[in-house]
């Protein structure tokens, strides 16, 4: 399926959307790993008021998996690689799905929640190590603004705005290449430097 056609189905695409009634509230084992996680890195301050993502792990309900999933498809047919970025079925236990979210008003009594975007930490088993594997925000929300974000990162972006978080859980991490140039003028925007391996070098998160 072309690209375009995957945009265009866009908001009518309901398998982006988490079931209502669970809302983000059925991923209790991932939100207590992840808030445990950033405890451990000296990282709390930098999820108030509102962490900047959430994280979908291999225990992740199904649905929150699935949409995962649908995201590395999109990545997949925009970035024309050969592979999933994600298979739902099966997770690696040490992958780190973070994820970006946007909810709306279905009717008077009731919200859905959409998983929009995903910033894919994938376990590399030859190196032992996390990397940064996959980042992808669906098209039809790249322009969006998160009102909750925006009362504590101004005009950043989703990236961006999560960014010190990731330095702070992870390190030097390696990102592997190519690199698409909109990532890497990203790298720039944020001022950071990568090695010939892909590995960050020195970046120092601001208190």
């Amino acid at each position: 399926m072309q690209l375009k056609r995957l945009i265009d189905k866009c908001d009518k695409d309901r398998s982006l959307i988490v079931a209502p009634k669970v809302g983000l509230g059925g991923n209790h084992h991932a939100r207590k790993v992840f808030e445990d996680e950033c405890r451990n890195a000296g990282a709390e301050e930098l999820i108030k008021p509102y962490p900047p993502v959430g994280l979908v792990l291999d225990t992740s309900p199904l649905e929150y998996r699935r949409a995962v999933e649908l995201l590395g498809m999109f990545f997949k047919h925009e970035f024309k690689y050969d592979q999933r970025a994600y298979y739902a079925d099966y997770p690696n236990p040490k992958d780190r799905m973070y994820i970006w979210t946007s909810s709306r008003n279905v009717d008077r009594d009731e919200r859905e929640t959409a998983i929009v975007g995903v910033c894919g930490f994938t376990w590399e088993e030859d190196e032992k190590e996390l990397v940064l594997g996959w980042v992808y925000l669906h098209p039809c929300y790249r322009s969006e603004r998160d009102v909750r974000m925006k009362n504590w990162s101004g005009n950043k972006g989703r990236l961006e705005a999560a960014w010190p978080l990731f330095r702070k859980l992870h390190g030097d991490f390696r990102i592997p290449p190519p690199h698409s140039a909109a990532f890497s003028g990203f790298l720039r925007k944020v001022g950071e430097t990568i090695d010939e391996y892909g590995k960050l070098q020195g970046f120092v998160v601001s208190e």
